[in-house]
Formats: structure tokens, C-alpha cells, sequence
């Protein structure tokens, strides 16, 4: 799973940097940083993944992976945004 990749595309939705999604999640921006460049499969304590995960999911954020070419992350439109109405 391209878990860097996705963590990537989850602050760009949020419009979170990489420090606001550390002290939300309660680690180093560093080990983010560290994360988004190794790409490819998930390389961190799986205490840092859970309170990832934790952190993006409570913000409405759904992970997917079918293999063997596709990942991506879901995200939930407030439908009244989307008629041009405000």
C-alpha cells in the first residue's frame, strides 16, 4: 500500500501541514517527513501508523487499497458545497 502517498493526498485535503498533523496525531513532524519520502510500504511503528490513522479518520477520511494499482482515500462532500449555493 502506498501509505506515503496517501498521507500525502489526506493533509492536502484537510489543508494541513505536515506540523499540524503531528501535534494532532502526538508525534515529530519529522517522522512524518520521514514517512512521505520513503513511499512505497509503510516503514514506522505501528504505534505511529494507528495514531495516523486515527487522527485522519476522526476528520472523515477513508483509506483504500485494491491491488494491485489502486489507493486512494475517500472523503465525505458537504453536498450544499457542491450546487454552487455556498
Amino acid at each position: 500500500m502506498e501509505f506515503a502517498a496517501q498521507l500525502i493526498a489526506a493533509r492536502s485535503v484537510l489543508g494541513w501541514t505536515r506540523k499540524e498533523l503531528a501535534e494532532a496525531a502526538g508525534i515529530s513532524p519529522d517522522t512524518i517527513r520521514a514517512i512521505e519520502r520513503q513511499g512505497g510500504r509503510i516503514n514506522c511503528r505501528l504505534t505511529t501508523y494507528h495514531a495516523l490513522m486515527g487522527v485522519l479518520e476522526a476528520n472523515g477520511l477513508e483509506f483504500f487499497s485494491d491491488p494491485p494499482n489502486r489507493v486512494g482515500i475517500s472523503f465525505p462532500i458537504n453536498v450544499s458545497d457542491t450546487d454552487g449555493s455556498g
